[in-house]
């Protein structure tokens, strides 16, 4: 009798929790692009000569990143803010 009313109760239990409101999640993802350059070579010429992509790299590489669908992104070894603009200008407007 007692083993019974313990899997009931757990049993019970268990269910209570089954209506309940999911916690809300967040997804976050980093990315470390790795002398991400904006392509002018005016700050040298060293990040485009050992990492060169392509315009078609860069698109490629902006549709991957937004077909994960994140919340917060982090971005690593960006030259400046001419080369985050060139792999946001890939992605949907307004969306990052």
């Amino acid at each position: 009798m007692r083993k019974a009313l313990l899997v009931l109760s757990v049993v019970l239990i268990s269910l209570l929790g089954w209506g309940a409101p999911q916690t809300p999640s967040v997804q976050i993802g980093t990315f470390n692009l790795e002398f991400f350059t904006d392509f002018d070579r005016s700050t040298g010429t060293w990040c485009e000569e050992h990492n060169p992509r392509t315009p078609q790299v860069v698109e490629e590489l902006a549709r991957f990143i937004d077909s994960l669908d994140l919340e917060v992104l982090a971005l690593q070894e960006v030259e400046n803010a001419q080369a985050l603009e060139l792999l946001l200008s890939f992605m949907p407007p307004g969306k990052y």
